[in-house]
């Protein structure tokens, strides 16, 4: 009986050798896993780096929606966490690994992936400056009467780069810059040989004004002085055309 014993654990001794991993085998698999861990980091940036899909913190403000606070400073600076859109696909700055055996990512975990942080001034859209937004040109007639400068509705839109609460197109009123035809040379001309008539003021279309100096024969010439002083330095001119040379 003694012998059946000892013959059963000698044959039994090397499968349980072959079944408890050395520790040497355990320090080569643990330099293993880092060494695939590092391989697919390296993989990672080669990604991002040639271009496959750019980082989520990458795209431009109006392909992202960010979480406002809405009760914050007017110009008060601070971070806020933003997400790509849905039609804006992106990865995140670190980038997900799958660790389950289907290969499947949960929106969620998507979410998660894709959150990243912003640097952000409070401000809506429509209270940016001029130069952080774009407007339509005017194509249609822009005429307002009883006015002195005339305007038109544009529509606006936050330049891509630029972070702002709501919507991002609004309406701005912009003035009325159209070429009128008239040149600088030619009211000067006028103002200085007909300007007691008024031709002057009749040329830019200060039809009032001209009617004042056509019936007082130019103030007695004082307004007609002081008309030619002033079209030669610029300052009588048409209000919205942006051709009109000022400066002979």
């Amino acid at each position: 009986m003694i012998i059946e014993r000892l013959v059963v654990l000698l044959l039994l001794e090397p499968c349980i050798s072959r079944e408890v991993p050395q520790p040497s085998d355990l320090t080569f698999t643990s330099q293993f896993g880092s060494t695939t861990e590092s391989s697919s980091s390296l993989t990672t940036s080669n990604r991002n780096s040639t271009g496959s899909l750019p980082l989520c913190s990458h795209l431009s403000a109006e392909l992202v929606t960010c979480q406002f606070n809405t009760s914050c400073v007017y110009g008060e600076q601070s971070r806020v966490p933003c997400w790509p859109k849905n039609q804006s696909p992106c990865e995140g700055d670190s980038y997900f690994r799958l660790t389950n055996t289907s290969n499947t990512v949960t929106s969620l975990q998507r979410r998660q992936q894709q959150m990243h942080f912003r640097e952000f001034t409070c401000r809506y859209c429509h209270q940016l400056d001029s130069k952080h937004f774009t407007c339509d040109a005017h194509s249609g007639e822009c005429s307002q009467s009883g006015v002195a400068r005339r305007y038109y509705t544009a529509i606006c839109r936050a330049k891509a780069g630029i972070l702002c609460m709501g919507k991002r197109r609004f309406f701005r009123m912009k003035p009325c810059n159209r070429p009128s035809g008239k040149t600088y040379g030619a009211t000067v001309t006028l103002s200085l040989l007909l300007g007691g008539l008024g031709a002057d003021r009749f040329y830019l279309g200060m039809w009032r004004e001209a009617l004042g100096k056509l019936f007082t024969f130019g103030g007695l010439g004082v307004w007609s002085l002081l008309d030619f002083f002033l079209v030669a330095v610029g300052y009588i001119c048409p209000q919205d055309d942006p051709s009109y040379g000022r400066v002979p």
